[in-house]
């Protein structure tokens, strides 16, 4: 006999199982709906060790990141089964769901104990199950349209490590940024060199829209030359503060709008060069709500050493004076990592990384600076 819900106790565990038996019935019926289609099943598992030099209290969290919480523990980020179908000419719906466990996979989902999955609480009950999932309807002119959950168009960075040279991501991508959206996107590519964008979505990381007015967003990407690639973003709406979704401490509501860019140079074929900067205002609607602004930049150079050897080199500012993304000053951070191939789907990355701050953020020796080393582990299937 199966376990009820009122037999399975709420531990860690046994929201596990639930989204992992939840997963399994999924899959089962997209495969039965979609039968004799190009059906593909993929994922990867990502686990890391990472050692703080300040020596802070063991089982603190890390402060300052987003996904790298961990301190002198292992720990297993993420384990993401991928079930997708491509649209085709032949048939022009598709689907991608994302499912998963681990503790990267927790704090989006606001099912971790940590201060980052505190915003998320109650935000993303609705699709806590996974990361992604959305539906694709490919139009004959080239136009896609998507709708569900997805990952957010803003920014340089992805929120899966496997995606990123970097192990760790910026202050720029973890403060500024929204990391992922419910609602509707299109783009349209122009022409062969220009791609544009269409966003309508319940607001910042949050699945219940909680105040009735949409978020809009828009992007144009551009290639410049071989060489040069442009992207030129925008998110704005109106949003709710207290810790939901976009993460303001103060409640009521306010208008924010961020303007992003992303601009890609390809030195060679084993040099790549990058850079990604935010400017966001938020204009208090409510009494007492958020109001201010806050900017930041990240530079990136991404080298490949050989077949099997990369080294990226990270460069990264947040400027949150107002105190709106949860600082009250200046964060800076300085990663170098080295990735190792040691299989055709494996990657071994060791990354140490400095964060510095203008006001007292760290816990243990320096307040205001600290080094970690991470070790991860990456494989693909």
């Amino acid at each position: 006999m199966f376990p009820t819900r009122a037999m399975l106790p709420d531990t860690t565990e046994t929201r596990q199982m639930k989204r992992i038996l939840a997963a399994a019935i999924a899959l089962a019926a997209f495969s039965t709906a979609f039968a004799g289609d190009d059906i593909k099943v993929s994922g990867w598992v990502d686990f890391y060790y990472q050692y703080d030099f300040n020596k802070p209290t063991v089982g603190a969290d890390v402060a300052g990141r987003g996904y790298d919480l961990t301190q002198n523990n292992f720990c297993l980020a993420n384990a993401i089964l991928r079930v997708s179908k491509g649209a085709t000419a032949k048939n022009p719906y598709g689907f991608t769901f994302d499912f998963g466990t681990g503790r990267n996979f927790e704090v989006n989902a606001g099912l971790d104990n940590s201060q980052a999955a505190a915003v998320n609480k109650n935000a993303n009950s609705p699709t806590k199950m996974f990361q992604q999932g959305f539906l694709t309807y490919a139009a004959a002119d080239g136009t896609t349209w998507d709708f569900g959950k997805f990952n957010t168009w803003i920014g340089y960075e992805s929120v899966y490590a496997v995606d990123n040279a970097n192990y760790s991501i910026s202050p720029l991508f973890n403060y500024s940024q929204p990391f992922w959206h419910v609602g509707m996107r299109m783009t349209k590519p122009v022409n062969e060199s220009t791609t544009v964008g269409l966003y309508v979505v319940n607001g910042w990381n949050i699945s219940d829209d909680d105040n009735g007015s949409k978020t809009l967003g828009f992007s144009y990407s551009k290639v410049q030359s071989e060489k040069l690639t442009t992207s030129l973003n925008w998110i704005g709406g109106n949003e709710t503060g207290a810790n939901n979704g976009i993460g303001f401490g103060a409640a009521g509501q306010t208008n924010v709008s961020m303007f992003d860019f992303v601009g890609t140079y390809k030195v060679s074929d084993k040099h790549t060069l990058a850079v990604n900067a935010d400017w966001a205002t938020a204009k208090r609607l409510d009494a007492g709500a958020a109001d201010g602004k806050w900017s930041g930049y990240s530079f990136f150079s991404n080298h490949s050493l050989s077949d099997t050897r990369d080294f990226g080199l990270r460069y990264s500012v947040i400027h949150d004076g107002d105190g709106l993304r949860g600082l009250g000053g200046s964060l800076s951070s300085l990663t170098a990592t080295y990735a190792i191939k040691t299989a055709e789907n494996a990657s071994l990355r060791f990354e140490l990384r400095q964060d510095q701050t203008n006001f007292n953020l760290f816990a243990g020796d320096d307040a205001r600076k600290h080094i970690t080393l991470t070790v991860a582990h990456t494989i693909k299937f």
